[in-house]
């Protein structure tokens, strides 16, 4: 799901609801948006939570490197 520009980039929970299926495998959630520079905000991030289903985890794992 790609923040759609007539929303003004902004998250539409009524589309992420709708993208996510029973086979979703992977959700990966870029913040701050690239390209966009959009910074979630903690709704917006806890409404994605809770469309996705258990279990679900969270990265980054050890081998990452954050960028900040």
């Amino acid at each position: 799901m790609h923040p759609r520009t007539e929303a003004g980039y902004r998250y539409d929970a009524a589309v992420f609801e709708a993208a996510i299926r029973p086979n979703t495998k992977i959700f990966i959630l870029s913040n701050p948006h690239n390209p966009t520079g959009n910074v979630w905000t903690e709704d917006e991030l806890r409404s994605m939570g809770r469309n996705l289903r258990p279990p679900w985890g969270f990265g980054p794992g050890p081998d990452h490197q954050s960028l900040l």
